[in-house]
């Protein structure tokens, strides 16, 4: 019998995270009996964020942006996971770009269109 170990986050997105996705934090542990408290932490606040072995957040945006980790929890004792960083491609970040080229066009003397859906 002993508390747990190895304690890690997985996610379940693979690769960039667009604005409205769904996410899906996983926390798996090694202990015995098996963690049945799972606890889910954002770094920059205070008190947890979610419970339970998975935390879904089912519309991404960029307040969701940081760092989470977990904690697992069995009647001997708990262990925190390493955090995972957690970001957002945000339709902002893709309007600033094509505003700076529209500046630039603008500057130069070009018509421009933006069709905005």
């Amino acid at each position: 019998m002993y508390p747990p170990k190895s304690v890690s986050v997985s996610i379940s997105a693979s690769g960039e995270i667009v604005e409205g996705d769904s996410v899906t934090l996983s926390c798996s542990s090694d202990s015995n009996p098996p963690a049945l408290i799972f606890s889910w932490f954002k770094e920059d606040q205070t008190s947890a964020v979610g419970s339970g072995q998975s935390f879904i957040i089912s519309s991404f945006n960029s307040s969701h942006s940081g760092r989470y980790y977990c904690e697992a929890q069995n009647q001997y004792g708990s262990q925190r996971s390493a955090s995972v960083s957690v970001s957002v491609k945000g339709a902002w970040n893709i309007l600033y770009i094509i505003g700076l080229y529209a500046t630039i066009a603008a500057a130069a003397g070009f018509g421009i269109l933006f069709l905005i859906r």
